[in-house]
């Protein structure tokens, strides 16, 4: 993802054309809205019961890991629609290596989340690699979801999950990392499959405010629910375009 404004559509333009012929394809056969554009100015206007999101790094979005209370300002205006809708959230993130340290964006991200409202409601850990030596970035990922807290701290009765689905049960999932098409920021549709299995329900819709590859798209599809997403970058919003259109000719 990259900051800065989000492009605009010239509807002259064969290539925005396709994508609008592809927009309204999706549209009718999967329950789909893929949006090119910034999160920030859609999160609050569209419609859904659900976030999975994989929030960028410090480097993607040209913040300097130092300065922790710029990112969670971003967090924040990334997220605010949200908040005010009360939908759970799951946000699956990496701890950051810096210089001889660790950034704990896990933290950062809970003490906003504590302030709209909001409590810890499961924290699962992707183990990236086992027994693998990886000396550039830590080899596992939080995936860690959130729900409205009541008077007493705890998630509201009416946030569920279906603890009759048995791979959401484990705290620690192993599961492989895969990437289409070697895009680098992306994470397993499996890990998807598992929280969406876990927290919606039938007719229900998943948002994914960083659409990236299309992940969270491509699992809902998988999974049966309905899916809208945003991603500010062209060049990886046409790879989520592809990326669909592959799997409906798969």
């Amino acid at each position: 993802m990259k900051t800065g404004h989000y492009p605009i559509c010239d509807f002259g333009d064969l290539s925005c054309l396709f994508f609008i012929v592809v927009f309204l394809f999706l549209a009718l056969e999967f329950c789909m809205s893929l949006i090119l554009g910034d999160c920030r100015n859609f999160t609050g206007q569209l419609e859904y019961d659900y976030i999975f999101s994989s929030p960028p790094d410090f480097d993607e979005i040209g913040f300097d890991p130092n300065d922790r209370g710029q990112y969670q300002t971003f967090i924040k205006e990334c997220f605010n629609g949200a908040f005010e809708k009360k939908v759970p959230i799951t946000f699956a993130l990496t701890d950051r290596k810096y210089k001889s340290g660790v950034i704990s964006k896990s933290n950062l991200l809970m003490n906003v989340m504590r302030l709209y409202g909001y409590t810890l409601a499961s924290h699962k850990i992707w183990a990236k690699a086992i027994d693998t030596e990886w000396m550039m970035r830590l080899t596992y990922s939080n995936v860690m979801t959130f729900a409205p807290a009541n008077k007493k701290g705890n998630p509201v009765s009416s946030f569920k999950v279906n603890r009759d689905y048995k791979p959401f049960r484990p705290d620690v999932w192993s599961i492989a990392r895969d990437a289409y098409k070697g895009y680098g920021y992306a994470i397993p549709v499996e890990l998807v499959k598992r929280c969406l299995m876990a927290h919606l329900r039938s007719g229900q819709r998943v948002y994914d405010p960083f659409m990236g590859s299309g992940t969270t798209a491509v699992a809902a599809i998988q999974c049966g629910f309905d899916f809208v997403g945003t991603e500010i970058d062209e060049t990886t919003f046409q790879l989520s375009q592809q990326r669909l259109k592959d799997l409906k000719t798969s």
